[in-house]
Formats: C-alpha cells, structure tokens, sequence
C-alpha cells in the first residue's frame, strides 16, 4: 500500500472536496467526517459519535475505545481499535487519552504504508477559539468555546513519527501553518499545501 490518507476536522480543509482522495489510496475518517465524505474506516472515540455513525447508516469500520465496545457490538461493523504499539508511565501514553485522530494514525501506520498523508490536522485554535469543521452541531463545541490544548496530539504523533521511521508523513496545510518545534527533528515528517495534494492526486487519476 502506497497510500493511507488520515482525515481529521479541522477547518484547513473546508474548501477541500474529500472526494477527490478516492483516487489516492485507502481512506481513514474521524468523527463527523461521514457527514461529507464515506471513508474506507472511521474511528469515533466519543461514544456519541459512535452512535451517530450507526444511526445514519455508515456502514464500513467503525472503531472505539475497548472500553465501550460491549454496547455498540450487536452492529456488525463497530471494532475495538488497536492497542497502541508501545506503553509509557506518562498520562498522554495512556490509550484513553488518545483522540480520534490519534488512533486512527495508529490504525494507518500498522497498515505499513509508504506514505500517510494527515489532513485537517491543525492542531491549533482559530483566534484561539474552537478550530473544527462541525462546531455548532451536534455532538460538538461551540464555536466560542476555547481552544483545546493540542500538547497530547503533539507528543503523541510525535511516538508514531519516532516508531515508523520508513513511513513519510505528510501534513497538508496552508502555506502559513507553522508545525510544532516538537516535531521539527523527524526526517519523516513533511510539510505540503493543498495544492501540491491536488497535482498529487491528478497524478493518480
């Protein structure tokens, strides 16, 4: 497998049609994306967004946490996501304090591909409020609620980036992002714009 695209919700890739991606490679949603776009694999650790998924007829994988898998296990397509693939003493090395889209990396990287690409993954608040595609509806923040504290994203990603080292992982952001200096002593973790994602993909057509 060449491709593995991860797709977060942040609002960087509003004006992005998923759709596009369907020529790419193998596709890992998170949350409300199925609202937009029907992934290869979605992963919802919120219980809520489970429920959401099932309920409006997503059909494909759906993982969460081991913890509550027991009540959403009568649907056929619910999984327990995968343990993760090293164990630390802090409390961001605990699973249950891995996001969606943490875990769905995690999912990518044991498929071993040569690539992930991560979109929507922006870490960061707008105006340090909220920063999600589906704020003000259901099952989300609102818009004016704060921003959330990117430091577990960060270290966590920052594990996988150091235990796949022949994985590149690609960011796709507007040229203006800045990464976390965390994350600037990885050889395999790059940094491109949406338009270098959509010459990609032609490329793929």
């Amino acid at each position: 497998m060449e491709y593995v695209i991860v797709i977060g919700n942040g609002e960087s890739r509003r004006d992005f049609d998923l759709y596009e991606l369907q020529w790419l490679g193998h596709s890992i949603g998170t949350n409300a994306v199925h609202r937009d776009y029907h992934p290869d694999e979605l992963v919802c650790v919120d219980k809520r967004m489970v429920q959401e998924a099932v309920n409006t007829g997503y059909e494909n994988p759906v993982y969460t946490r081991q913890d509550w898998y027991k009540q959403f296990s009568f649907w056929n397509n619910v999984r327990k996501l995968p343990e993760l693939p090293y164990s630390g003493r802090k409390r961001p090395d605990d699973p249950i304090h891995w996001g969606s889209g943490g875990h769905a990396l995690n999912i990518a990287c044991q498929m071993q591909p040569k690539y992930i690409v991560m979109i929507g993954f922006d870490l960061f608040g707008t105006n340090k409020l909220f920063n999600n595609i589906y704020k003000n509806s259901p099952n989300y923040n609102d818009a004016n609620n704060p921003e959330t504290d990117p430091s577990y994203w960060i270290y966590q990603t920052a594990k996988l980036f150091e235990l796949y080292p022949n994985i590149k992982f690609i960011q796709i952001q507007p040229d203006e992002w800045e990464p976390p200096k965390e994350w600037e002593e990885y050889e395999n973790f790059y940094i491109d714009n949406f338009e270098s994602l959509k010459k990609l993909i032609d490329k793929n057509k």
